[in-house]
C-alpha cells in the first residue's frame, strides 16, 4: 500500500511539470525458477508465464503519454 500511495503522489506532484510518466507494476505469482524452489510441489503450467506478463509491461511503457490517472489493479 505505501509504495501505491508514494507513486500516487509522485504522479500528480509530475503531471504539470514534465512528461515522466509513473507507473507501478505488481505482476503477481508467476512460474519462475525461484517459485518452483520455494513450492517445489506446485504445478507450474497453472501460473502465469513471466514472458506473458513482460509484454503487457513492454506495451505499457510503449503507449504515449496518458493525462494523470491512477488506477490500481
Amino acid at each position: 500500500a505505501g509504495l501505491e500511495h508514494l507513486s500516487a503522489i509522485w504522479a500528480a506532484e509530475m503531471q504539470n511539470t514534465s512528461n515522466l510518466q509513473i507507473h507501478l507494476v505488481n505482476p503477481g505469482i508467476m512460474a519462475t525458477r525461484m517459485r518452483a524452489n520455494v513450492f517445489p510441489g506446485e504445478d507450474a503450467n497453472q501460473l502465469p508465464n513471466p514472458a506473458d506478463k513482460a509484454a503487457a509491461l513492454l506495451k505499457l511503457l510503449l503507449q504515449p503519454a496518458l493525462p494523470f490517472q491512477l488506477e490500481l489493479v
